[in-house]
């Protein structure tokens, strides 16, 4: 009897194709910054998720999807949308090489730039 020939090789299965884009990164506007206390002189801070009620505790030189918490801000100053009113905490963050505010209160979305002259001393 003749010998059977071998079964054809078996191809892989195709990978899909790649999606380019990044993914999503989280809503930042689900996340509020709902207290900036001060614990025997070091800053916490707390970020809830509007939805889960999720609580992230953060502390400066945190991560903080993709910024870096560089400190809490207590001096008074005026609300960014509201002069007239005042806010006396604000977390500093730093992305890449600008810095940017967010008031107590507000939503990470709501984060200002800062100016140059506004940055936190080094």
């Amino acid at each position: 009897a003749p010998p059977t020939p071998d079964p054809p090789p078996r191809r892989p299965a195709p990978t899909p194709p790649v999606d380019p884009s990044p993914a999503p990164g989280p809503d930042l506007a689900k996340y509020r910054v709902v207290s900036l206390s001060s614990w025997g002189g070091d800053p916490e801070i707390h970020v809830r998720h509007q939805d889960s009620n999720e609580l992230l505790s953060l502390k400066p030189g945190d991560d903080l999807f993709g910024s870096e918490v560089v400190d809490v801000d207590y001096r008074p100053l005026p609300l960014p949308r509201n002069p007239e009113l005042r806010s006396d905490s604000r977390i500093i963050l730093q992305f890449q090489n600008e810095y940017w505010a967010v008031e107590r209160g507000q939503t990470l979305a709501e984060k200002r730039k800062l100016d140059s002259n506004q940055w936190p001393v080094e």
